[in-house]
């Protein structure tokens, strides 16, 4: 286990609307707008019990500001998350980041992705990320890019799925071209090298 951040452990509370008129008597704001609730303002993340739908005792949930778009566990409890997001407890981190168990961030992990990420997959101490146009493998023991290949064609070029077999990765998606060869919405590469495999 590592060292995270520190934060803040009290709730962020706000409106669903906006704010128009504060009055106070000395004990209460009186809060007037366009509104409908008032509560817990969540992030782009959260982490629930999956029996009780409840926040897991001992872990605080990060406060993401922006969209995450894939979760991957990290095999030891915590996980790494991509998405369009700039932040995480106000500490500028943007479309990549790994957390511990806890929610807190693993500052030692420093990759600094230069596009949103919209898929993820990790096997052993690689993980691949992928932002629809282009896969990368990252060495999360270094973090170093291993290769990055292009992936083109189709209507608006996506990666929907990865899974890994071996030493095999497999590649799903709307695409018709990866690393400027023809391939059709499913692609093979060796997770070595991301050299394509014939098929």
């Amino acid at each position: 286990t590592g060292t995270g951040v520190s934060v803040e452990t009290k709730a962020a509370y706000g409106f669903n609307g906006p704010v128009y008129a504060l009055e106070t008597d000395g004990t209460n704001l009186y809060v007037g707008g366009k509104f409908s609730k008032y509560g817990y303002v969540a992030g782009s993340l959260q982490i629930l019990d999956s029996l009780t739908g409840g926040t897991p005792e001992g872990v605080i949930n990060p406060f993401v500001d922006g969209a995450v778009s894939s979760i991957e566990s990290d095999g030891n409890g915590g996980w790494y998350i991509g998405g369009l997001f700039s932040k995480i407890y106000g500490i500028p981190k943007f479309a990549l980041a790994h957390l511990y168990a806890d929610g807190k961030i693993d500052k030692n992990f420093s990759y600094n992705s230069n596009s949103s990420v919209t898929r993820l997959k990790k096997k052993d101490n690689i993980i691949f990320v992928t932002n629809g146009f282009e896969l990368t493998s990252i060495d999360l023991l270094t973090g170093y890019e291993n290769w990055t290949i292009s992936i083109t064609g189709g209507s608006g070029s996506s990666v929907y799925s990865l899974e890994t077999y071996n030493n095999v990765l497999f590649i799903g998606g709307n695409f018709t071209s990866i690393a400027g060869e023809s391939r059709n919405y499913l692609a093979a590469v060796n997770i070595e090298d991301g050299s394509l495999l014939s098929w």
